[in-house]
């Protein structure tokens, strides 16, 4: 899709008029004027080439150069001067991904990703928790000199919590379908597997590459070789993992992941 846009109109500040600068009967505009014979442009005017239009009769065109300046009084949205803008339109190329790969070095064609705000992946910044002031401990006497030297008794550490795994990963683990495709495949590996297919459900199925890296513990341009390891998943030729490489995220299609293992969330 090609969009071809007019440069648009706002409404200028500070405008001034150069009235009485166009006789009657004498052609012209708000940013411009036709010449007479020997007649020279005045303040904030340029005279044109003599190779541009005119108008018949005429022996040149005066141009107003100034933005903020017109030949009468502007109306709403109006600008004054011959600007840059005036002769140039912004165009904007939108097209699928693979658009540079076929139109090659053609830097026209190459796509470009968009900046992406943290609220369109509903990262939403959490309040940070308020430090609580350390209780002072009340002093204690200096303990008596023992002749025997006896060892504190060693206070048992508890583990911590193991994090909870997602439903969906914890009945994948249990799927007769998911036990068939990866048999044969080293246990560290499925493992791994699992781990970052967790990542991307606890993100909700989308998260863009380099927070999956920083997120599964490897690094940026490890995401690609990841991604491939985690082709395990795959049935019939469809992504389960995909890596978007223009778009710089990776995408689970939890559709396909339902579908091939008989699995629910």
């Amino acid at each position: 899709m090609l969009l071809v846009a007019d440069h648009g109109h706002v409404a200028g500040d500070a405008m001034r008029v150069a009235g009485g600068r166009i006789p009657v009967g004498r052609e012209g505009g708000a940013r411009w004027r036709a010449l007479a014979e020997g007649e020279q442009p005045q303040d904030g005017e340029v005279l044109l080439p003599r190779t541009s239009w005119k108008p018949r009769g005429a022996a040149g065109i005066a141009a107003l150069w100034d933005t903020a300046l017109a030949n009468r009084a502007p109306h709403y949205g109006e600008h004054g001067g011959l600007s840059l803008a005036e002769a140039v339109a912004p165009v904007f190329l939108i097209g699928p991904e693979w658009l540079d790969r076929v139109a090659g070095d053609d830097v026209e064609l190459s796509c470009r990703v968009l900046p992406e705000p943290d609220w369109w992946a509903l990262k939403i910044a959490r309040p940070a928790v308020a430090s609580v002031a350390p209780l002072k401990e009340p002093k204690t006497p200096k303990a008596q000199l023992q002749l025997l030297p006896v060892e504190p008794a060693k206070t048992p550490t508890v583990p911590p919590p193991a994090p909870t795994e997602p439903t969906l990963v914890a009945r994948l683990r249990t799927s007769k379908l998911f036990t068939q495709q990866v048999a044969g495949v080293p246990k560290p590996d499925v493992e791994r597997v699992l781990t970052w297919l967790a990542v991307l459900v606890d993100a909700g199925g989308s998260l863009t590459a380099a927070d999956f890296a920083r997120l599964c513990g490897v690094r940026p341009h490890q995401v690609g070789g990841v991604v491939a390891r985690m082709g395990v998943l795959n049935a019939d030729g469809f992504a389960i993992v995909e890596h978007d490489v223009a778009g710089r995220r990776v995408v689970l299609h939890k559709a396909r992941l339902l579908s091939q293992f008989g699995v629910t969330e």
